[in-house]
């Protein structure tokens, strides 16, 4: 962490030169070095290019200045992000106003990656968009002299960016990373993480350690009392034990959440989504179809649109198994009216497909299918993959089309011994 890296920062900000910037002030050499951390500048030489940079003088001369009351400020910060979201996205914009320009590198540092932090947790792309300029502010070879809670949730970070880029391998050696260099007495964070941990395992298919380190979570969080925290492992636990063919072992769990002082009505819904899933697996139609309309309910008042969705579309496969070709027409409509994302946009139309199949527009249905799965190679969300890909492979091969079938076989069974096979 260097000024020269806030000084080029601005300068491309402003689309300058370095010859612009230090015409009759340094040379262009003098500059470069100065930008890549060679030499410490003098406060004269920073006062003028204060000046040609726009910003106030002493966001340039007091970058080493840590201000008492905005470490305060940050420090509150940091805890709302883990424990209430929507206060935490509240101050982040109070600190935003009351502190446009934050002179002390390290406070801006530690304020821009609390940032990144939290819209991991919010906004996806705000959060890739903060990540994109990262690099402007510190890297990995910058941590030998970085204070310890920077590095935390530097590598925190870098571990939330890996996953979201399906890197789970790397993501959780970053988490790993970070588990070491927790305390003993950071009960919750380190609980936290074990359940991330637990998730890139899961995504990894190593059912066995995401069952593991769930129950590490567990075991922390009921010492905690952090209830909603112990209803989002039970909901883990019930689909880590239903992808083991464990359904009534994943019904257990789920139902156990109906025993817990729960305050979050998402976590609720979630319940009822995931047992109306496990329902539909075991081709108890009904029950499926109970538990689904349930979560609907409850996910309808909720902002989050998305979870809402995803619950619409397993309500739609239900249907679907049962030629209930009415309900599905409904709920396409009802779906139709939420602002969808690319990938909830692709499984819709890959149900749709579904729906023409069952109308006798095989034509209509190929078209749908190959659009679909082309996709979900481009997101490598490889269990739509293996399973669109081998639902069309044997259509092709009931309709004689052996040539076709074969393609789409193999092309499940690559994805297949490539993510369960390692």
């Amino acid at each position: 962490m260097h000024i020269g890296r806030r000084i080029r920062m601005l300068r491309k900000g402003m689309d300058l030169s370095q010859s612009y910037l230090g015409r009759e002030i340094i040379s262009e050499s003098h500059l470069s070095n100065i930008e890549k951390g060679r030499y410490i500048p003098r406060e004269d030489i920073l006062h003028l290019l204060s000046k040609k940079l726009h910003v106030p003088t002493e966001y340039l001369l007091n970058y080493k200045s840590i201000n008492d009351q905005l470490e305060t400020e940050l420090e509150y910060f940091n805890k709302l992000i883990e424990t209430n979201l929507k206060a935490a996205e509240k101050h982040y914009e109070e600190i935003k106003k009351s502190h446009v320009y934050i002179p002390s590198i390290q406070q801006e540092l530690y304020f821009y990656l609390l940032s990144i932090y939290m819209f991991y947790k919010l906004d996806f792309g705000k959060a890739e968009e903060l990540y994109y300029r990262l690099d402007n502010f510190i890297t990995e070879e910058d941590l030998e002299n970085t204070p310890n809670k920077i590095k935390r949730i530097y590598i925190n970070v870098l571990a939330l960016n890996y996953f979201y880029r399906k890197e789970y391998l790397i993501s959780n050696q970053y988490f790993h990373r970070l588990l070491d260099m927790l305390s003993l007495s950071k009960k919750i964070k380190r609980a936290n993480i074990q359940h991330n941990i637990a998730l890139n395992y899961w995504r990894l298919k190593d059912l066995v350690n995401a069952e593991v380190f769930c129950k590490y979570s567990l075991d922390i969080y009921y010492k905690e009392h952090a209830w909603d925290s112990i209803g989002e492992v039970y909901n883990f636990l019930g689909i880590i034990y239903s992808e083991k063919y464990e359904n009534k072992k994943a019904i257990e769990q789920l139902k156990k959440i109906f025993q817990i002082p729960i305050d979050d009505l998402e976590i609720t819904g979630k319940t009822y989504h995931n047992l109306g899933t496990i329902y539909l697996k075991y081709n108890d139609y009904m029950k499926a179809i109970y538990y689904l309309n349930k979560a609907v309910e409850i996910k309808k008042k909720s902002p989050n649109k998305k979870s809402y969705v995803n619950s619409i579309i397993v309500l739609i496969k239900v249907y679907l198994k049962i030629e209930n070709l009415l309900e599905v027409e409904r709920l396409f409509s009802q779906v139709n009216r939420q602002k969808l994302n690319d990938i909830d946009h692709y499984r819709i139309l890959s149900l749709k497909a579904k729906l023409f199949f069952l109308r006798g527009l095989t034509h209509e249905y190929e078209e749908l299918m190959i659009e679909s799965i082309s996709f979900f190679k481009q997101e490598k969300m490889f269990d739509y993959i293996i399973n669109l890909s081998q639902e069309l492979a044997e259509y092709y091969e009931s309709i004689n089309k052996y040539k076709r079938a074969s393609i789409y076989y193999k092309n499940s069974i690559h994805i297949y011994k490539k993510i369960y096979s390692g």
